[in-house]
């Protein structure tokens, strides 16, 4: 079973595995996070996804960043390219996550296209407006005793 590592600017690292605590999955997953602060030399971070990796020697890795191009995802594909039982993918959200945590037990290759759909799948635009929730309708503007036509638009 792969674990997961969150390479991530800070905190979002640390919050996506906080929210990762909300699905069971059938097997105990491992979610990690290396959070990246701003202004962080690049050869710490550097440093600190080695060190990560290495403590997960065991596993093969699937590493999600949060954007493509930033620093976090730079630095982990740098440090991983070429390693056969690491795969990056880019552009983490909560869906992505949690499909790649339900299908941690599945060959690296496989997972890691399973989270890109995932996250992909998981945004969509909502074409029609929801109607309104827990909002009170403003009350009808009062009549006046001059007014001869009843409020209207034109169109």
């Amino acid at each position: 079973m792969a674990a997961i590592l969150i390479v991530a600017h800070a905190p979002l690292g640390s919050g996506f595995v906080e929210m990762s605590h909300h699905l069971e999955t059938p097997e105990r997953v491992r979610v990690h996070a290396l959070d990246v602060p701003r202004d962080e030399p690049r050869e710490v971070t550097a440093r600190a996804v080695d060190a990560a990796i290495a403590a997960l020697a065991d596993d093969e890795v699937l590493v999600l960043t949060d954007t493509k191009g930033g620093t976090p995802c730079n630095v982990a594909y740098e440090r991983v390219r070429g390693n056969p039982r690491v795969r990056v993918v880019c552009g983490l959200n909560l869906p992505m996550l949690w499909r790649a945590m339900w299908n941690a037990g599945q060959p690296l290759e496989a997972l890691a296209s399973i989270a890109q759909i995932g996250g992909a799948k998981g945004i969509e635009v909502l074409v029609e407006t929801p109607a309104p929730q827990n909002q009170t309708q403003a009350p009808p503007r009062p009549r006046k005793a001059d007014d001869q036509e009843p409020d209207h638009h034109q169109q």
